[in-house]
Formats: structure tokens, sequence, C-alpha cells
């Protein structure tokens, strides 16, 4: 017998990846989410999603505490930082702005001078 997930009419559930529970940490309102937040995102169980969130824990991804009996989970700075080299966006040209000192100067032309 399979351990996957059915759905209501006795299909199998696609299975989300863990990628898929980091998403929803951007997709909720919050610096926390718990396992019921990511089971309505992904349609899963909340045993489901305890486990795909308990795997991104061990893998140092996110972090957990339990507060009240819920646990709350949330990425860590390793996991907010990473930057994956093969995004669409790592392989688009540079440009500059034509204008001298603007490329080198675009927070202060972006936000203005806040020195004083």
């Amino acid at each position: 017998m399979s351990s996957r997930e059915r759905g209501d009419s006795g299909e199998f559930r696609p299975e989300s990846s863990v990628d898929d529970v980091v998403a929803v940490f951007h997709d909720i309102r919050g610096p926390v989410v718990t396992s019921r937040d990511v089971a309505e995102a992904l349609d899963c169980s909340p045993e489901t999603a305890r486990t795909k969130l308990d795997s991104l824990v061990e893998e140092g991804r996110a972090g957990r505490r339990s507060v009240a009996g819920r646990n709350l989970y949330w990425l860590t700075d390793h996991e907010t930082q990473r930057l994956s080299l093969d995004d669409a966006f790592m392989e688009r040209d540079t440009f500059e702005s034509g204008d001298e000192g603007v490329s080198r100067d675009v927070d202060e032309h972006l936000y203005g001078d806040w020195s004083g």
C-alpha cells in the first residue's frame, strides 16, 4: 500500500517538493509559518507539511520553536540568502544608464541624499 496521500475522489495528490514549502514562507504574511499554513497552501495533510518543514530544519534551512503547543517555523539567514546561479535573472546582461556617474551612484539617485 502506498504512503502517498489521496484526494477526496481517491486520486493521488501531487507531491510537493521542499522548495514548494520554502515558497510558502514568501507567500504567507509574517515571519513564521505553521504546518497548517503549509498544508493549506500545498493542499496536503498537516502531517505531510510538518514532515517537509522538519526536513528543512534538519538541513539547516529553517528554524523551529514550539509556542503554546504549536510549532512555528522560519527560514534561516542561510536560506533567505541562497542564490541560484541557474536563475534566469543571473543570465541577464547588466546595463549602464549611459549617464556618467549614475551607475556608480545609483542609490543616491534612487533614494536621494540621506546624509543630512
